[in-house]
């Protein structure tokens, strides 16, 4: 059972230095090595203390062959006790500085003070555990010694357990949230593995005192009644294992989306294909209309009785025909065409601010509100991210004009602070997206409005920009509830103070 749990260990590992891409995976990677090393140096070390049934071999090793090859292996016991000494301390120390680095998350330089502060007790504890100075010197201290050791590792234990939690209070974003939650789940499950070995365990198998310990624990082991427990605590630990995997893989299932291309080839095929059909419908159905204006108008001076008020009004729809078409191909244009960008630093206030003047007056039954919030700079282009703004703004009110309800609109724009992401929040009580099609949204050309006058374009230019601007777009729906647009943009670091416009 126990090589169960270490398969189960090293697949985890694995799976941690493949996907090894940020300092939150790095820590978590050091927490399975620690535990890995304290169960695999246990094993060995029951192995070679041999003198069990046949039940209880199985239970530890599920065949003689290998706890006879383990038994037998030329490992001495002063290098088998510093091998589960470094890996509980790699595991404590890990434990602590994971947390650390969920809460404050800055880089190591940042945090580099916590981290040396962190590291005093791993320290200690592999000094006084070290087997020769552990024999000169604590030996006649062990109780001391292993309760101080079993407090402090509690202390850690709690403390990173706090830190993920009350960041996970904090945060306001449920897409961070839910990434947190995953984390604090797998960190729970990878410490309730270790404490069935590294803390309920002996702390130092080298000890003549922990002999005791061992064949009373090994005379129980023999009964047949005592096994059902141990059977118990070994399918826990499976089962944890089990758990913050799955956790695990949601967490990063979730962090890949991150800057992942959402458009894949084939699916770029079929949005191009869509976009020319809408793209041609709709200069089609303008053209066809401004055809039957030009006949009306035609017919009208054809008579001999002319009628001016008609032909001015037919003059201004062509008019207004034209100028949605000039509309439409400038709005095309600018989104395929190759943009220079001036990145530099800008206001997330001034950016919303001009959004909302170019969008203009709201709908009368449409509430809106900018909530109060702390301003930050942002690396962008303010005239490409103002538009982007403009264009998700204009989706939140088309999708509110679309509900056809007596319900009063309401859009509502906040702002937030996740980590490194300064997060605006637009949200909508809209007629709302199906959750097949959220990921068709930003595809250009897609749209399941009036073709005559939104051909898709405006969100797929929005996402474009942001994208340039190091940022991306997550959105949450409910049909008939309404939408959320949470626009992520890199929060840049400066002292220096920028005005901040009033709405």
């Amino acid at each position: 059972m126990i090589i169960i749990i270490l398969i189960l260990l090293i697949g985890c590992m694995f799976y941690f230095f493949i996907k090894l891409k940020n300092m939150l995976s790095f820590w978590m990677l050091a927490l399975y090595i620690g535990c890995f090393f304290v169960v695999l140096g246990y094993m060995y070390y029951y192995a070679k203390n041999g003198g069990v049934s046949k039940d209880v071999y199985i239970l530890l090793f599920l065949h003689k062959n290998i706890m006879d090859y383990l038994m037998y292996s030329p490992i001495p016991l002063d290098k088998l006790s510093m091998f589960i000494v470094m890996g509980r301390s790699i595991f404590i120390y890990s434990n602590l500085c994971f947390g650390i680095k969920v809460y404050f998350n800055k880089n190591i330089k940042d945090n580099k003070k916590w981290y040396a502060l962190v590291s005093i007790f791993p320290i200690i504890h592999t000094i006084w555990y070290y087997p020769s100075l552990y024999r000169k010197f604590f030996v006649h201290r062990y109780h001391l010694i292993n309760n101080i050791s079993r407090i402090f590792i509690v202390i850690y234990t709690v403390i990173s357990i706090i830190l993920i939690y009350m960041k996970y209070k904090k945060i306001n974003i449920p897409y961070f949230k839910k990434q947190l939650k995953y984390i604090l789940a797998a960190v729970l499950s990878i410490n309730v593995l270790f404490y069935l070995f590294g803390f309920f365990g002996t702390m130092q198998i080298s000890d003549p005192n922990t002999l005791g310990y061992l064949y009373s624990t090994f005379a129980m082991l023999q009964s047949s009644v005592a096994l059902l427990p141990w059977y118990v605590i070994i399918s826990v630990a499976v089962l944890f294992i089990g758990i913050g995997f799955v956790f695990l893989w949601n967490y990063s299932k979730i962090e890949e989306q991150i800057g992942k291309p959402d458009l894949f080839l084939e699916r770029k095929l079929k949005t191009a294909h869509m976009g020319a059909r809408i793209f041609t419908h709709g200069i089609k159905n303008q053209l066809l209309s401004t055809r039957v204006l030009l006949r009306r108008t035609r017919n009208l001076i054809n008579n001999e009785s002319i009628e001016i008020e008609k032909i001015e009004k037919n003059i201004n729809a062509l008019e207004q025909l034209n100028e949605q078409m000039l509309a439409r191909m400038d709005v095309l244009y600018r989104t395929f065409k190759s943009n220079t960008m001036q990145l530099k630093p800008i206001s997330v206030r001034q950016a919303i601010k001009s959004a909302l003047n170019k969008t203009g007056e709201f709908p009368e039954d449409v509430f809106f509100l900018v909530k109060d919030f702390e301003d930050k700079i942002v690396l962008g282009d303010i005239a490409h991210l103002t538009e982007a703004l403009y264009n998700i703004i204009k989706n939140s009110i088309d999708a509110i004009k679309a509900k056809n309800s007596n319900e009063l609109g309401k859009l509502i724009i906040d702002c937030h602070f996740e980590s490194t992401w300064c997060v605006i929040e637009i949200v909508d009580n809209g007629i709302g997206i199906e959750k097949n099609k959220i990921n068709k949204i930003f595809d250009p050309f897609y749209t399941n409005k009036n073709t005559n006058y939104n051909w898709g374009i405006g969100l797929s230019y929005a996402q474009q920009i942001i994208k340039s601007q190091f940022g991306y777009i997550r959105t949450e729906s409910e049909v008939n509830v309404g939408t959320t647009f949470f626009i992520f943009l890199p929060i840049y670091k400066t002292d220096k103070k920028m005005s901040e416009p009033k709405f």
